[in-house]
This record gives C-alpha cells, sequence and structure tokens, in this order.
C-alpha cells in the first residue's frame, strides 16, 4: 500500500479511534473500496481534505436557522389560506358565520353595536331572539324592527301579532308595513294552482303568455288584504330598509386584501336574509285580478291597476341586489298575464295592458334565450374561478350586457395564481422537510461501521462543493422558475387556472420541487465525482442532465398547451412523462442496490444534499411572502369581483342597476 493511500485511510478511520473493532473494519473497507485509478495526488488531496479540522454542529446550527426563520412565515403565508379552506368545506360558513368569537380577527374586534348589527345575538338559537337585541338597542329605528319581524317569521311562518301597529307607529310614512301585512299567511286565502303538464308544456305556455290561475278560498278575507295593498300605495315611500341595512352592514365590513378575505365578506353577504315577500304578492294581485274579471268588477280592477303600478314601481326602485331584482321581475311577469286579461274583458284600456304584458314576456323571453360566446369564451379563459363561475351567469341577466375586457379580467385571474403559489410554497417546504427527515432516516438505519464512516468522509464535499450544490441545487432551480414565470409566457398567467383545471399553475410548481429535489442530488455527486475519485466514485453526466432539464422543459410543455387545442393532451402527457423521469432517476440514486459501496456514497450524498434541501425550504417560503404581497398588489386592482353592497360583486352591482333601469324602460317609468 502506497504512502498516499495510506495517509487517507489513516485520515478517514481516525474519528473511530474510540473503537478499535470498528476502526479495523474501516480499514479494510476502506482498503477494498479505494481506486486502483487514482495516482498518488489525488490520495493526498483527499487526506488533506479529511485532516482539515471543520465544526460538525454547522449542519445543526444550520437546520436550527432555517427552521426558526421559515415556520414564522410559513405561518404566516398559510395560516390565512388554510383557514379559508376549511371555512370552505364547513357548509356552516358559507350560511354566514354564526358565532364571531370563533372566526376572523376582523369579527373579534368589533364592538358590541356592530357585533349586534352584523350578527345579532349568535347564542340564540331562534332567528326571532337572535335579532331581538338589535331592535331593543334602537326601539326606534324601523329598520331594526322589520329585521326582529322577519326573524319572527322565520320562526313562525306569520308576522309578530302587532306588526303593522308597531311598523306604522315607527316610521308613519312609510306603506311597507301594511303592504307586508297584506300577504301575511296567506296560503288559506288564495293558493295557485300550478300549469298542468310536464316542462316542455308549462314552458310553452309562458312563452304563449297564459295566466296563471288561483283558487280563492276566502273571498271576505281577500277583499281585507286588498284593503291593506290600497293603504299602503296611498302612502308616501314603500320601503322595507333593506338597503340601507346592507349597505349599513357592509360599511362594518373589512376591505379584503387577500383572496379569503374576500371569500369571508362573501360568506357573510351570502347568508344575509332578505324579504322574498314578490312571490305572495303576486298571487295576492293575481288572485285579485282574476276575481275582477271573473265577477265584472270594472271599478274594483281600476283601483288594483292603481296600485299595481305603485307597487311595481316600488319594487323595482328599491331591488338592493340581483336576486330582489330578479324576483322583481318574477313578480311582474307573474301579474302581467291576469291583468291583462281582466283588462280586456272589463274593456279598462285593453291594448295597453296587452301591448305591456307582450314586451315584457318579449324581454323575458329574449333575455333568457340571450347568448354570448364571445364574452363567456373570454371569461373561462382570463377569468378568476369567482368571475368564470358567476360573471357569465351574472351576464345574462339582463338584455344589454355590460361589456367586459380582458384587463378587467387579469387582476382577479393574477389573484388566483398568486394564491396557488402560496399554497404551493408551503406545500413544497413541508415535502422538502419530508425529505430531510427521510435522509436522515437512511443514515440512522445505516450498519454502525457504515454510520461512523459516512460521518468521517462526509467532510469530503468541502466548502467550496457546499456552495456548488446551495448555488447550482437552489438559487438555479429559484432563478429558473422565476425566469419561466415572469420573463417567459409558459406559466400563462393571463389564462385562467380553471380553463385547465389548475394543470399549468399545479405543473410548474411541481417542476419546481422537482427541480428542488434533483438538481441538488446531481451537483452533489459531480462535486464528488471530483473529489472522490479515490473511491472510484463516479457519476452519469447524461442520465443526471437530461433528469435536471425534465422539470423545466415539462414547465415549457405545459404552456404550450395553452391556448386548448388538439395539441393540449400530448403536450400535457410529454410533460408528465418528463416529469416521471426526474422521479425516477431521484429513486434510482437513492436505491440500496450496488452493494457497500453504493450504500455508503449514498449516505455521504444524502449529507451533502441536506443543507442544500434546508435552503431551498428557506427560498420557497420567502418565495410564498412574495406571492402573497402579489395577491394583495392584484387584489387592489380588482373591480370586478370585489364585494359590493348592492350585490356579492362589482359587477353583480352594475348589473343590478342595469337590471333596474330596463325593468323601469319596460314599465315606460320616467
Amino acid at each position: 500500500m502506497s504512502e498516499g493511500v495510506q495517509r487517507f485511510i489513516e485520515a478517514a478511520v481516525e474519528p473511530l479511534a474510540d473503537n478499535d473493532e470498528l476502526k479495523l473494519a474501516a480499514w479494510q473497507e476502506l482498503s477494498e473500496q479505494v481506486s486502483p485509478d487514482a495516482d498518488a495526488a489525488e490520495f493526498e488531496a483527499a487526506a488533506e481534505r479529511l485532516e482539515r479540522s471543520g465544526d460538525p454542529r454547522w449542519r445543526w446550527i444550520w437546520a436550527m436557522a432555517v427552521l426558526v426563520v421559515s415556520v414564522p412565515v410559513l405561518i404566516l403565508i398559510s395560516w390565512k389560506p388554510l383557514q379559508g379552506v376549511r371555512m370552505l368545506r364547513d357548509v356552516s360558513g358559507l350560511a354566514g358565520v354564526p358565532d364571531p368569537s370563533m372566526s376572523s380577527k376582523w369579527k373579534r374586534d368589533l364592538s358590541y353595536e356592530d357585533r349586534l348589527l352584523l350578527f345579532g345575538d349568535p347564542s340564540n338559537p331562534s332567528e326571532a331572539g337572535k335579532w331581538l337585541p338589535l331592535w331593543q338597542s334602537n326601539p326606534d329605528n324601523p329598520a331594526f324592527y322589520i329585521e326582529y319581524a322577519l326573524g319572527y317569521e322565520s320562526d313562525r311562518d306569520e308576522l309578530p301579532p302587532d306588526f303593522l301597529e308597531t311598523g306604522t307607529g315607527l316610521d308613519p310614512d312609510n306603506g311597507w308595513f301594511a303592504l307586508r301585512q297584506a300577504i301575511d299567511q296567506l296560503d288559506p286565502v288564495v293558493e295557485r294552482i300550478p300549469l298542468k303538464g310536464g316542462y316542455t308544456r308549462r314552458k310553452k305556455a309562458q312563452e304563449e303568455g297564459i295566466s296563471l290561475t288561483w283558487d280563492i278560498h276566502d273571498p271576505e278575507a281577500l277583499s281585507e288584504r286588498v284593503g291593506l295593498l290600497k293603504q299602503a300605495v296611498v302612502a308616501k315611500r314603500l320601503t322595507s330598509y333593506q338597503g340601507n341595512l346592507i349597505e349599513a352592514r357592509f360599511g362594518k365590513l373589512p376591505e379584503p386584501e387577500e383572496f379569503f378575505d374576500n371569500v369571508d365578506v362573501l360568506a357573510y353577504m351570502a347568508g344575509l336574509r332578505f324579504d322574498s315577500s314578490q312571490r305572495k304578492l303576486a298571487d295576492l294581485i293575481g288572485a285579485e285580478a282574476q276575481r275582477c274579471r271573473v265577477e265584472g268588477d270594472r271599478e274594483g280592477f281600476q283601483a288594483l291597476a292603481t296600485l299595481w303600478w305603485r307597487i311595481a314601481e316600488a319594487e323595482t326602485d328599491s331591488s338592493h341586489s340581483l336576486v330582489d331584482g330578479l324576483l322583481t321581475r318574477i313578480f311582474i311577469s307573474t301579474t302581467l298575464p291576469p291583468m291583462r286579461d281582466a283588462a280586456a274583458t272589463l274593456d279598462v284600456e285593453p291594448d295597453k295592458w296587452a301591448a305591456l304584458e307582450k314586451s315584457v314576456r318579449d324581454y323575458y323571453l329574449g333575455v333568457g334565450k340571450r347568448d354570448n360566446p364571445e364574452t363567456e369564451k373570454l371569461v373561462t379563459q382570463h377569468g378568476s374561478m369567482i368571475a368564470s363561475l358567476a360573471l357569465p351567469m351574472i351576464e345574462r341577466q339582463v338584455r344589454e350586457p355590460l361589456p367586459l375586457t380582458q384587463e378587467e379580467l387579469l387582476p382577479g385571474c393574477r389573484v388566483d395564481q398568486a394564491l396557488i403559489g402560496r399554497l404551493a410554497s408551503g406545500a413544497i417546504w413541508k415535502l422538502l422537510g419530508i425529505s430531510c427527515l427521510i435522509s436522515l432516516s437512511i443514515a440512522a438505519g445505516q450498519a454502525a461501521l457504515m454510520k461512523r464512516l459516512r460521518g468521517s468522509l462526509r467532510r469530503f464535499p468541502d466548502r467550496t462543493d457546499a456552495i456548488w450544490i446551495g448555488a447550482v441545487g437552489v438559487l438555479g432551480p429559484i432563478a429558473l422558475f422565476l425566469m419561466l414565470r415572469y420573463l417567459t409566457p409558459f406559466a400563462r398567467l393571463d389564462w385562467g387556472p380553471r380553463l385547465t383545471m389548475f394543470v399549468i399553475p399545479i405543473g410548474h410548481f411541481v417542476g419546481l420541487l422537482l427541480m428542488l429535489w434533483v438538481w441538488p442530488v446531481a451537483v452533489a455527486q459531480w462535486r464528488l465525482s471530483k473529489s472522490g475519485g479515490v473511491m472510484a466514485w463516479r457519476w452519469g453526466p447524461v442520465t443526471a442532465t437530461s433528469a435536471m432539464l425534465a422539470p423545466p422543459v415539462a414547465m415549457v410543455l405545459l404552456g404550450l398547451g395553452v391556448p386548448p387545442g388538439g395539441h393540449s393532451i400530448p403536450l400535457m402527457i410529454g410533460a408528465g412523462v418528463l416529469g416521471l423521469w426526474a422521479l425516477v432517476w431521484l429513486g434510482m440514486q437513492a436505491s440500496f442496490i450496488g452493494g457497500r459501496q453504493r450504500r455508503l456514497r449514498l449516505g455521504i450524498v444524502s449529507e451533502a444534499v441536506r443543507p442544500a434541501w434546508l435552503g431551498g425550504m428557506l427560498a420557497v417560503v420567502f418565495l410564498g411572502l412574495q406571492f402573497r404581497s402579489e395577491e394583495r398588489h392584484w387584489m387592489a386592482k380588482d373591480e370586478l369581483t370585489t364585494p359590493a353592497p348592492k350585490g356579492m360583486t362589482a359587477y353583480e352591482a352594475a348589473v343590478t342597476e342595469q337590471l333596474r333601469l330596463e325593468t323601469r324602460e319596460l314599465l315606460g317609468l320616467e
């Protein structure tokens, strides 16, 4: 044995001096594994590497530093999205938050008065009991009393016994209380007779303007109810204050800064109860029009026509949401056919009523059949998840659709992309952490001799090697990922994630994870082949390079699959094959097949790449911090899907106003 070989082995087994038996076994093992092709200079250089002093604790110090820094950042970028996902899974979360003390911080920070306004008393199981404290907090406020009364009705299917007296006492000039009293417990008085036949026959009847019919069970009670309507329409105003109450509540909600702030506010808005009395009101007026026609009551119909116009205008102008506007549309379309028939029979402006009914029917049928494939295509391709699901449906509710542009859709789309980045950053952090734990378990599971030898020979990768592994293995993938994302079109950030079922954004983050797994291992093997030549450690540059290039090439292929077409599926399959090859190569490097020499090399490689994977964990949480900042930036620019008081979103509020204007135009109102 040459002097260089002997010096190298002595340096390698020196840490085993406390165990003569292991030292002797290690000497024998290394004598068998040293490369016969290495020259004396290589052995001398290898011995010098092993003889250099170094603090082995730096690996643990680095690991603790990474955890101390990255865990708080991870919580910052992941906590709110995870809470939001949990809320979406909770069915009650989409129906409003029953207990503000158990939800978002902004709800816990509310004053007592604001809590009452937004949530009432969540501890009370009944709706009346829930909203009674709100009214008691300001007994002279008619809006608060109406909220309590509607809660009472929700519990008992009837209004409070003193509803009309209390309501008119609080607001004498408001006829809404009389109007609402008129339709309270209406079923025993009149009953709508459904159109017979299947869906096709009912649809045809609606298209032909055939009137519904009603059974009048109590004519005297019907007359009393109509008298209440006459009392209502002579009042100065007809308002339920629902719109005012929504605006007051909306003013207490936080301005969304992140996506799940938006979801939190939208969930609250969706859970608000609204007065849907238009159907009963339509039954009352339709039954009275039918009675006037059958009994030949011309004077009664003329009075009914007056109050119909007053109610139709009031309901149209007081629509405080798209749903409320659509219910008003149903009220108008339901009552016009019996009003038309009565007008024709009684010869009370028959042409006017017939023309109005036909124009309204044609309008509604036209809106129902209107198709705007270009807008739907635009929203599907470039809209956010919320926009692509909601905006086409909302847009179809009016005759003159509000135009949408790609520039208006871009902020919402970018919010989705940034949110996916936040969630993916947290997932990558966890997977890299699991990889570190697996590498530790591999090392811990080795035999005592291999474990001690690995601890000695891990000094082969020196500081220069560590810099190479960290710079190329961690910073390289991060830089390449950012370049593909922001400097090329392959990330398709202006295309909605829903278009590809999130394949592209998720695929790109899977590519980043694969690079952070594969690149440090490949670079570590390359550096070990240079410094560990005395151990005949070689690497396969062709297979390693192909595994390194597979993820970024797969990311490019995914981007080339958009816009979707016949080429998309083959490209996605190709991207999947490349990603699978990177995983297969990584698995091959982690295999124990190949004997003791391969196991020893695997242990040393795992020691070399673990600090790089820890560095990757640190890098991805700061990448997640960047995505959080990006999400907030684009949220501030989104003017379509941000919450609004007159609709779930700003776009819905604009459509609600458009619906109101079109309804007024239909009715010929100034």
